[in-house]
């Protein structure tokens, strides 16, 4: 009976290293083929210009829409310039009416006119031609939201999105991380500053007091003593307006961390 309970240890041992086996045999990394996909990558990358053209030049591209047959024929039109064979625009079923948006403008003519922003949903119909109405506010996100205003849209202009309400903002809509670091690194560099200003202040200081005593030959001579206060007036200045400018840049970085 012990014999046969001590079995199953050792099969499980084994079914372990049977696993483990397969999993330890890593592929062999091609490093000629890395190297070229991040040469590529870095110094031919063609990304934000394929970006650009598929966000703002060929727009929106919704399924069955002008649009979409556009984006289709550059597509492969580009991937045929890139070398590409083989390449075709694949069918993808019925899909029905296609729907483009050619042409919108709101304005809000009562109480006092103002132009306003907006886009009509996908699949609207067309109004031929300019129409006004009184502007209704709604919430439909389900088809059981359409009973409550059943029979009370007629002739409206129907806005499905509800006003946001807006706060005064008294700070930045966004930071930027890298120049709130520079500015804690800009004060680091101003101590620094100060550091050696200090050690080449002391530096002809200590030349003279060791020349007065005797124990260094050096002649502090006018044309020397001119030389040495222009550059040191020269280092002070220049560390006293790098000081205040990496204290408020620094101030800035720390309240950018922070908040």
């Amino acid at each position: 009976m012990h014999r046969r309970f001590c079995c199953i240890p050792a099969l499980a041992i084994a079914g372990g290293l049977a696993l483990v086996s397969p999993a330890a045999a890593q592929e062999r990394v091609n490093e000629d083929v890395i190297a070229r996909i991040r040469e590529e990558g870095f110094r031919r990358s063609q990304v934000m210009d394929f970006a650009w053209v598929m966000t703002d030049v060929l727009g929106p591209r919704l399924t069955g829409s002008p649009g979409l047959k556009r984006a289709e024929h550059w597509a492969k039109a580009r991937m045929d310039s890139l070398g590409l064979v083989n390449t075709a625009i694949e069918p993808y079923g019925e899909h029905g009416v296609g729907w483009t948006n050619e042409y919108t403008s709101l304005h809000l003519m009562e109480p006092s006119y103002q132009p306003l922003i907006g886009y009509p949903q996908a699949f609207t119909p067309g109004t031929a031609g300019k129409v006004s109405g009184a502007a209704r506010v709604v919430m439909l996100r389900s088809p059981a939201d359409f009973a409550q205003y059943r029979g009370k849209l007629q002739g409206a202009v129907v806005l499905s999105t509800p006003p946001e309400p807006l706060t005064p903002r008294f700070g930045a809509d966004a930071t930027q991380a890298a120049g709130s670091y520079g500015g804690v690194m800009f004060m680091i560099l101003a101590v620094l500053l100060i550091i050696v200003t200090i050690a080449l202040v002391g530096w002809p200081a200590s030349i003279y007091m060791m020349s007065k005593a005797g124990q260094y030959r050096w002649r502090l001579t006018p044309d020397r003593q001119a030389i040495i206060v222009i550059t040191l007036s020269m280092v002070v200045a220049i560390c006293i307006a790098t000081w205040r400018v990496a204290m408020r840049s620094g101030v800035r970085a720390l309240d950018a961390m922070r908040g």
